[in-house]
């Protein structure tokens, strides 16, 4: 058992790839372009965004373009900072949902393990060298739990193995450690206590014999999936069996504010993921298959369908009431104070970059104000990763940007409609989004 646990530790150290971003040397200013300010839910008219390089180098109004730059007409249009899917696996998304991400406009992607970190530190490498286009991809690599769920797993039967995975992973360098549900309570406090003392975030499910406030207290940065508040512990209270009503009656109790107000102290994120339901709730609510099936993977297409088959309508209704539930727990978190960001779980079942656009929508619907939303999607993701200094449209930012053709603060279906993307400080119009969509199709339908 030792034995297998080191080897497995030396094939994933084996697995990462270094890399160093190319980036462009091209001056590019979008003019009389109205800016979105996430942060305060606010739009500015009339704006000459100038970035060098990779970088935002001023954000002025009624400033001209400086002399030999790519100028983009931004009269009408709506600019925000590039989305963020902090719940992705790659992986199963295969290649072709990377051009698909970039065309829209989710510039940024959270792998939450279950990944090759062969493949996708290829695909780093391809995408920072210009190769390929694709968004800016962090990664855990690996889940780390107490059972074997898929390959990418790697069991942690107790506290020392824990410690192990996270220091052999820290060499590896990712970016984060992912837990999940059958993880025990000795291992996952130590992969918590030790994920602090190397300051590698972590992030996952809530382990089942581990309460959401233990988890908290414990230093988990994000908490993934609005369902994993209900499983564990919570399940286990209510006979293994977690309904709608029993949800509902739990999110009008005093632990539930005794519990967001924790989060809120700890600054505990969640990550709701409601697309996860949704997209499946709309895939049995409609009569048509949806076209943007067409950018997910052929191979992922086939475990799409048969996850869905044994679906039944018992399931089904289950899946619309407990959606239903859910969005009401998300905006009870909103309004408690705690921080949201954007995820889809993005996998086989979900069209990738649309998925994410359809979360927006999904947070809306619960309530959430387009403000509230936008940052979901950009400042607080970009907020976990400060290094990189994005997530606004601000001098010194990454210049990922997405440019609206509607204002998205009037009403967040507007991110839909994007006229170009502006990737690491390279211009995509609506043109180059287009061919991109084609190119992410036509790999699909290879892969």
């Amino acid at each position: 058992m030792r034995r297998a646990f080191a080897a497995a530790i030396v094939v994933i150290g084996l697995q990462s790839l270094v890399f160093s971003q190319a980036v462009s040397s091209r001056v590019v200013a979008v003019t009389n372009v109205a800016v979105i300010d996430v942060s305060t839910g606010t739009a500015s008219s009339g704006v000459t965004i100038v970035i060098r390089g990779d970088r935002i180098a001023s954000v002025d109004r009624g400033k001209p373009a400086p002399a030999g730059a790519q100028v983009i007409e931004g009269r009408g249009k709506f600019v925000i900072p590039g989305l963020w899917d902090m719940h992705t696996h790659v992986t199963d998304s295969r290649v072709s949902a990377l051009p698909a991400l970039a065309a829209t406009g989710v510039l940024y992607v959270r792998d939450a393990g279950s990944g090759n970190l062969t493949e996708i530190d290829q695909w780093r490498w391809q995408i920072a060298s210009n190769a390929i286009l694709g968004p800016t991809i962090f990664r855990a690599g690996i889940t780390l739990n107490g059972q074997e769920s898929n390959q990418y797993h790697l069991v942690i039967a107790n506290a020392t193995e824990a410690r192990e995975a996270a220091r052999a992973l820290k060499k590896v360098g990712v970016d984060i450690l992912k837990t999940h549900r059958r993880t025990s309570r000795d291992a996952y406090f130590a992969l918590a206590d030790e994920a602090k003392k190397i300051g590698i975030p972590l992030i996952g499910h809530v382990p089942m014999t581990v309460s959401p406030a233990e988890a908290s207290d414990a230093g988990q940065q994000t908490i993934e999936h609005v369902e994993t508040l209900f499983e564990g512990t919570f399940a286990t209270a209510h006979g293994g069996r977690v309904t709608a009503a029993s949800m509902a009656e739990w999110r009008m109790s005093a632990d539930a504010t005794a519990l967001f107000e924790k989060f809120v102290r700890n600054h505990t994120v969640v990550d709701p993921t409601l697309v996860a339901t949704g997209d499946l709730v709309r895939t049995f609510d409609s009569a048509n298959a949806d076209p943007r099936l067409r950018y997910v993977a052929r191979s992922a297409l086939k475990r799409r369908e048969e996850a869905l088959a044994p679906i039944g309508a018992a399931q089904k209704e289950d899946l619309r009431t407990g959606l239903a539930e859910r969005q009401k727990v998300t905006l009870q978190m909103q309004r408690a104070g705690v921080t949201l960001v954007t995820g889809t779980d993005a996998s086989y079942l979900h069209p990738p970059g649309f998925s994410l656009h359809d979360e927006l929508d999904f947070l809306a619907e619960a309530g959430l104000t387009p403000a509230e939303v936008l940052r979901a999607a950009t400042a607080n993701c970009a907020a976990l990763f400060p290094s990189i200094d994005a997530g606004a449209v601000a001098a010194g930012k990454r210049a990922d940007l997405v440019l609206l053709n509607g204002n998205p603060l009037s009403a967040i279906r507007n991110v839909h409609d994007i006229n170009a993307v502006i990737l690491r400080g390279r211009v995509l119009n609506r043109a180059a989004l287009d061919r991109a969509l084609a190119d992410a199709a036509a790999l699909a339908a290879a892969n």
